[in-house]
C-alpha cells in the first residue's frame, strides 16, 4: 500500500477506483495489464478517512480467481432459481415479504433470497 498525494504524486484532487494506460503491449484491462505494464500509477486508489483527515492509497490489482469447482457452479445455479423465483411473485406476494420485522433493515427481496437458499419456502 503507498499512500498518494493530491496534485504532488497525481495530477487530481481525488483518485479513486482503478487507474491505468495502455502499455503497449498483451491485452490491456484497467488497472491490469498481461503483458505487464511500465506505468508505475497504475492499480486501485482508495480514499481512506484518518483522523486528521483522509488520504489516497494505491494498491496493486489481483485479477480475481474464478475456479468454476462443481460446488460453486450448483450454488450459483440455487441462487439464479432464487432470483427467477422472485422475479415469478405477484406484487402481493412480494409484499409480504417487504413487509415482515425480521431482520431488521432487510429488503424484501433479500429475505426471500435467505429463505429460499435455506430451504424454508
Amino acid at each position: 500500500m503507498a499512500i498518494v498525494k493530491p496534485l504532488v504524486d497525481f495530477l487530481s484532487l481525488e483518485m479513486r477506483k482503478r487507474y491505468s494506460t495502455p502499455c503497449g503491449l498483451g491485452e490491456q484491462i484497467l488497472a491490469f495489464s498481461l503483458l505487464g505494464d511500465d506505468n508505475i500509477m497504475a492499480g486501485v486508489y482508495q480514499k481512506r478517512p484518518r483522523k486528521t483527515g483522509q488520504i489516497f492509497v494505491r494498491m496493486r490489482y489481483i485479477l480475481p480467481n474464478d475456479p468454476r469447482s462443481p460446488l460453486q457452479i450448483a450454488r450459483r445455479n440455487n441462487m439464479k432459481n432464487a432470483v427467477i423465483a422472485w422475479q415469478a411473485l405477484t406484487l402481493p406476494e412480494k409484499n409480504v415479504y417487504n413487509k415482515m420485522k425480521s431482520p431488521i433493515r432487510m429488503t424484501g427481496f433479500n429475505r426471500y433470497i435467505r429463505l429460499y437458499l435455506k430451504g424454508e419456502i
